[in-house]
Formats: structure tokens, C-alpha cells, sequence
């Protein structure tokens, strides 16, 4: 296995195995992060052994990963913004994007192809949805510690992740133009991937130790 291969799924198994091993305790916003853990681990995997060992396009694993990876994440944004009307909006919003995204495979972007528009539409969005939920922390009448609460790290650990936000724009040109360039900035971008699902991980077990806390 390539080395950038092994970096990247090298993150994901401590979320796994914290958010299974302790899957009873967890609330439900943290079991939406850790089907978001198993299912991209699942689908990095996937991906993998389908470039390495079969010598396949790999992009449709992608764009299946795009997609559940932005429902995972929306359902656990949409259960910490406590805003009835933007809680249905995030609802309809996901209904949408799955739409949208057949709709992109059958016209623009065909599943052998890099989902660059359906990853650039999703992560504004989601960063759209980290904006509402800081709002709704700064209209509470106590404040809380940023650094007690789980969910500012898992969006701390998104916007971390979308700092390769170029990558999404530039990848599909640079494959086309610059291979070279491209599996570079793919290189690049890894450490960013890396980067966030240590910092959930993180958000995971601070949980786990406050929940912990509240039954001895």
C-alpha cells in the first residue's frame, strides 16, 4: 500500500473504535459521527483495493463517500443548532443534494469522473451549517468553554479539512491538464484529511469522558 494511502485510512480507525466500543453511552449527534467514521473508512477501503489491486477507476467510490459523508455530517450539525426552522431546512437540503447529485452523474460529471461540483456544493454548505451553529453560540445566555464542547472540534476539524478548499475546484482541471500536479495537491490535501479525522476522533472521546462523568 502506498505510503499517502496508508496516512489517510490510518486516522480513521480510532474514531471506529471509540464510537462502537462505546456506542451505548453516546448521544445521538456522536452515533451520526460514528456511522460517518465506519462509512468512510469502509469506502476508503474500498477505493483503494479497486486503484491498487483491481487497477479500476476509483472516483465512483468518491462520490458515494461525498454524499454520505455530507448527510452524516448535516444530521449531526442539524442536532446541535437548536432552530426548529433550520433544523427542516438541513432536512430539505440533504433531500436536494441527493437529487442534484444523480442529476450531476447524468450530465456534467459521470461517476468516472472526479465529483468536484457535488464536493464544492456540500462543503459550502456544510460550512454554512458550522456558521449557523456558532451564531446560536453566541445567542446563549450563559456561555459555555469552547474548548468542553465536542461539536466546536468537529467543526473546528471541518474547517481544518476545507483549508484544501482549492482542491476542489482545481482537481478536475489538473487531471485533465497536469496529472502530476494533481496527485501533488491530492498528496497535499491529505494532511488536511488526516488532520480532521483526528480532531473528531478527538471530539468523540471528549464525549465519551463527559458522559462518563455524568453516571459515577
Amino acid at each position: 500500500m502506498l505510503f499517502y494511502d496508508f496516512l489517510i485510512l490510518s486516522g480513521m480507525p480510532w474514531g471506529v473504535v471509540l464510537g462502537v466500543f462505546y456506542y451505548k453511552l453516546l448521544p445521538l449527534d456522536m452515533k451520526y459521527l460514528t456511522y460517518f467514521f465506519i462509512l468512510t473508512l469502509l469506502f476508503e477501503i474500498g477505493a483503494d483495493y479497486r486503484m491498487i489491486v483491481e487497477h479500476k477507476n476509483n472516483l465512483p467510490f468518491y462520490h458515494t463517500m461525498t454524499l454520505f459523508q455530507f448527510v452524516f455530517l448535516s444530521l449531526y450539525l442539524r442536532h446541535n443548532i437548536p432552530n426548529e426552522k433550520v433544523q427542516r431546512l438541513i432536512m430539505y437540503i440533504i433531500i436536494f443534494v441527493l437529487f442534484l447529485e444523480l442529476l450531476l452523474i447524468f450530465t456534467w460529471q459521470p461517476l468516472h469522473q472526479s465529483p468536484s461540483w457535488i464536493r464544492l456544493i456540500t462543503r459550502l454548505l456544510l460550512l454554512y451549517w458550522i456558521l449557523l451553529y456558532l451564531k446560536s453560540l453566541l445567542s446563549k445566555k450563559e456561555l459555555e468553554p469552547l474548548m468542553q464542547l465536542p461539536t466546536f472540534w468537529v467543526c473546528l476539524g471541518v474547517m481544518v479539512h476545507f483549508m484544501s478548499f482549492l482542491q476542489v475546484g482545481l482537481m478536475r482541471y489538473m487531471i485533465s491538464y497536469n496529472r502530476q500536479m494533481a496527485l501533488s495537491w491530492y498528496h497535499f490535501s491529505i494532511w488536511f484529511d488526516l488532520a480532521f479525522y483526528l480532531i473528531c476522533t478527538y471530539a468523540l472521546g471528549l464525549t465519551i469522558i463527559q458522559v462518563r462523568r455524568r453516571f459515577n
